[in-house]
Protein backbone atom coordinates (compact mmCIF):
# COMPACT_ATOMS: atom_id res chain seq x y z
CA UNK A 1 0.00 0.00 0.00
CA UNK A 2 1.02 3.55 -0.65
CA UNK A 3 -0.64 6.50 1.06
CA UNK A 4 -0.58 10.21 0.24
CA UNK A 5 -2.16 12.86 2.42
CA UNK A 6 -2.60 13.10 6.16
CA UNK A 7 -0.32 10.54 7.79
CA UNK A 8 -2.64 9.76 10.70
CA UNK A 9 -5.54 9.10 8.33
CA UNK A 10 -3.30 6.90 6.20
CA UNK A 11 -2.30 4.82 9.21
CA UNK A 12 -5.97 4.32 10.12
CA UNK A 13 -6.89 3.20 6.59
CA UNK A 14 -3.90 0.83 6.44
CA UNK A 15 -4.85 -0.59 9.84
CA UNK A 16 -8.41 -1.18 8.62
CA UNK A 17 -7.14 -2.90 5.46
CA UNK A 18 -4.92 -5.23 7.50
CA UNK A 19 -7.82 -6.02 9.83
CA UNK A 20 -10.18 -6.77 6.93
CA UNK A 21 -7.63 -9.07 5.27
CA UNK A 22 -6.87 -10.92 8.52
CA UNK A 23 -10.56 -11.41 9.33
CA UNK A 24 -11.29 -12.70 5.82
CA UNK A 25 -8.47 -15.22 6.02
CA UNK A 26 -9.60 -16.33 9.48
CA UNK A 27 -13.20 -16.92 8.32
CA UNK A 28 -12.63 -18.36 4.83
CA UNK A 29 -9.20 -19.96 5.25
CA UNK A 30 -7.71 -18.32 2.16
CA UNK A 31 -6.17 -14.94 1.36
CA UNK A 32 -8.57 -12.13 0.53
CA UNK A 33 -8.89 -11.25 -3.19
CA UNK A 34 -7.43 -7.83 -3.97
CA UNK A 35 -10.67 -6.53 -5.51
CA UNK A 36 -12.65 -7.51 -2.41
CA UNK A 37 -10.13 -5.78 -0.15
CA UNK A 38 -10.20 -2.64 -2.29
CA UNK A 39 -14.01 -2.61 -2.23
CA UNK A 40 -14.16 -3.01 1.55
CA UNK A 41 -11.57 -0.31 2.21
CA UNK A 42 -13.32 2.02 -0.25
CA UNK A 43 -16.64 1.42 1.53
CA UNK A 44 -15.02 2.28 4.86
CA UNK A 45 -13.51 5.48 3.45
CA UNK A 46 -16.83 6.40 1.81
CA UNK A 47 -18.74 5.84 5.06
CA UNK A 48 -16.91 8.79 6.60
CA UNK A 49 -18.30 11.09 3.89
CA UNK A 50 -21.94 10.22 4.61
CA UNK A 51 -22.49 11.54 8.11
CA UNK A 52 -21.92 15.04 9.46
CA UNK A 53 -20.36 13.78 12.70
CA UNK A 54 -17.56 11.91 10.89
CA UNK A 55 -14.60 13.70 9.35
CA UNK A 56 -13.74 12.49 5.84
CA UNK A 57 -10.32 10.92 5.42
CA UNK A 58 -7.68 13.27 4.09
CA UNK A 59 -5.68 10.68 2.20
CA UNK A 60 -5.66 8.60 -0.92
CA UNK A 61 -4.46 5.00 -1.05
CA UNK A 62 -2.88 2.84 -3.74
CA UNK A 63 -3.53 -0.81 -3.00
CA UNK A 64 -1.75 -3.53 -4.92
CA UNK A 65 -1.60 -7.27 -4.69
CA UNK A 66 -1.44 -10.59 -6.45
CA UNK A 67 -4.19 -13.20 -6.28
CA UNK A 68 -5.79 -15.86 -8.48
CA UNK A 69 -6.66 -13.16 -11.05
CA UNK A 70 -3.02 -12.06 -11.32
CA UNK A 71 -1.45 -8.74 -10.34
CA UNK A 72 -3.90 -5.94 -9.56
CA UNK A 73 -3.61 -2.28 -8.64
CA UNK A 74 -6.40 -0.14 -7.18
CA UNK A 75 -6.50 3.51 -6.21
CA UNK A 76 -8.92 4.57 -3.48
CA UNK A 77 -9.73 8.27 -3.39
CA UNK A 78 -10.71 10.24 -0.26
CA UNK A 79 -14.32 10.24 -1.50
CA UNK A 80 -14.41 6.44 -1.31
CA UNK A 81 -14.24 5.79 -5.05
CA UNK A 82 -12.10 2.85 -6.08
CA UNK A 83 -10.61 2.41 -9.55
CA UNK A 84 -8.51 -0.38 -11.04
CA UNK A 85 -5.37 0.72 -12.89
CA UNK A 86 -2.38 -0.71 -14.71
CA UNK A 87 -0.30 2.11 -13.24
CA UNK A 88 -1.20 4.91 -10.85
CA UNK A 89 0.29 7.94 -9.13
CA UNK A 90 -0.95 9.64 -6.01
CA UNK A 91 -0.15 12.88 -4.26
CA UNK A 92 0.82 16.43 -5.08
CA UNK A 93 2.76 15.77 -8.27
CA UNK A 94 0.45 13.26 -9.89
Amino acid sequence: QAVAGLAADGRQVVSRAKSEAANYEKVYGEPMPVKELADRVASYVHLCTLYWWLRPFGCGVILGGYDRDGPQLYMIEPSGLSYKYFGAALGKGR
